[in-house]
């Protein structure tokens, strides 16, 4: 039997993906549909307007340095909280990449953290917890969450999903990822925080990336300091 649902700490719209790898671009359209005062149109032309900003060359998907580059392009405050760098180990790279293709993913993910930092893009770089989860959301942030897909989809492939509450039981996000994926989805704490420590498992970096209006603008302005 269904219990209630965890209480929403944001307002924060839904949009599904409309391909294998944008489930990063379509988490930035609706965090800028919760926080900006020019939103992206929840739209597959914007969609890929932004996996153009953000991928990586080379493998389609993106890391949380391009997840932030149209976050910043529309004036909101970011935190990349992310494990290592490079966010994805050359050798990973070249299990499905050629040489060629693997050396553009690299470069083009060090371009962007270059240029999210000097865009003003905060950077905590350690593997993000639940803890942080939740007190980002107490701090008006909207947490942007690279996961395992294994839980929801039973795949081994990083994916993006935003947070919306978390309570003393559950985790309460969006996954854009259809046909299981789907608006308020929730799973319990344990299984979210599993899902976090899954990148570790495919060597990938555990990352997070936070967006929020700057103080005084937009729906879901600062809260507090942080």
């Amino acid at each position: 039997m269904a219990g209630p649902v965890v209480e929403r700490a944001l307002d924060v719209p839904y949009y599904e993906q409309t391909s294998e790898f944008t489930c990063g671009p379509a988490c930035v359209l609706m965090t800028t549909a919760a926080l900006t005062r020019d939103p992206f149109e929840l739209a597959r032309v914007n969609e890929f307007k932004v996996w153009r900003r953000c991928c990586l060359i080379g493998i389609g998907g993106t890391d949380a340095f391009g997840f932030a580059l149209p976050l910043l392009d529309r004036g909101l405050d970011v935190r990349i909280v992310n494990e290592k760098t490079p966010t994805i180990p050359r050798e990973l790279l070249l299990g499905f990449l050629t040489e060629q293709d693997a050396t553009l993913a690299r470069w083009s993910s060090k371009q962007a953290r270059e240029e999210g930092l000097a865009e003003g893009a905060q950077l905590d770089e350690h593997a993000p917890t639940l803890a942080d989860v939740e007190q980002a959301l107490e701090r008006g942030w909207v947490p942007n969450c690279l996961v395992g897909m294994d839980e929801v989809h039973g795949e081994e492939i990083p994916h993006w999903v935003v947070v919306l509450g978390i309570d003393e039981d559950e985790v309460l996000f969006h996954d854009p990822y259809p046909p299981r994926g789907k608006a308020e989805l929730t799973r319990s704490r344990e299984s979210f925080a599993k899902m976090l420590s899954d990148l570790q498992e495919m060597d990938a970096s555990r990352a997070m990336v936070l967006a929020r209006s700057p103080p005084g603008e937009g729906a879901l302005s600062a809260k507090a300091d942080g």
